[in-house]
């Protein structure tokens, strides 16, 4: 009986070990921009999650990632809890360090979808549901993510959401 329990044991810590190897946390990076704020009032996972208000901040960046070659991932994924289902369009920009053409800058891969829930729902978004834009140069230099609520859009004025266990997926 204690080898069958001391087999079990090692067995899930080997599985909890896989799990850590699939994905590589985002939370650490830099997270920055006017009506960002680091918070403990809604966290689905971890210490602490990033509560924003879309319409006092129409963008926020998140810089400094873990990692900057995103070519062996095949998406991200994260924790979004939403205060009010508002019909928000909500982007999230992947900017390069430069554009394929040479270009510096504004090169991106953007990822748009709608706030249609109230409470913690889980976004999963591959990479290849991205859209390019002014040709960015594959997915081994992202500098860093945008969200944005003004992208071809106006903010609407009650957009809170609460990011969580931002990660890249393999």
């Amino acid at each position: 009986m204690k080898i069958r329990n001391i087999l079990l044991v090692l067995g899930y810590a080997a599985f909890l070990s896989q799990l850590s190897a699939e994905s590589t946390s985002l939370m650490s990076s830099n997270w920055r921009g006017g009506a960002l704020k680091k918070t403990t009032s809604e966290v689905k996972e971890g210490d602490f999650s990033y509560r924003w208000d879309a319409a006092d901040s129409s963008y926020f960046r998140i810089d400094q990632l873990a990692s900057e070659d995103w070519s062996d991932f095949n998406g991200i994924s994260f924790w979004l809890y939403s205060e009010e289902d508002n019909g928000a369009s909500i982007a999230i920009g992947a900017y390069g360090a430069q554009g394929a053409d040479g270009s510096s800058g504004d090169s991106y891969y953007v990822y748009r979808f709608t706030v249609d829930w109230v409470g913690w729902k889980e976004i999963q978004v591959e990479l290849d549901d991205f859209i390019p834009v002014r040709g960015p140069d594959g997915w081994s230099s992202v500098s860093y993510l945008k969200v944005m609520s003004n992208y071809g859009t106006k903010p609407i004025p009650g957009t809170v959401l609460y990011f969580n266990g931002l990660k890249l997926e393999e």
